[in-house]
């Protein structure tokens, strides 16, 4: 399964109330929230990228939807 932007928003519309993205390697979009934010502020995660500082997370009590199946 592949996310597009597009079909997060899309998402969003009818289903959920806020949707938070990161990426620790982008710093110059202002749109982002910092990694510890949208861990703290999340119900669910999903790992669209299979970062190697995403390994090192304690995600144990939220549920993930990994794509990857990289955690």
């Amino acid at each position: 399964m592949i996310i597009k932007n597009f079909e997060l928003e899309k998402l969003k519309s009818t289903k959920v109330k806020k949707i938070i993205c990161t990426d620790p390697f982008v710093k110059t979009d202002k749109n982002l929230s910092s990694l510890e934010n949208t861990i703290k502020e999340s119900d669910i995660l999903i790992l669209c990228v299979p970062h190697k500082k995403y390994k090192k997370l304690n995600i144990k009590n939220k549920e993930v939807i990994d794509i990857w199946g990289y955690i």
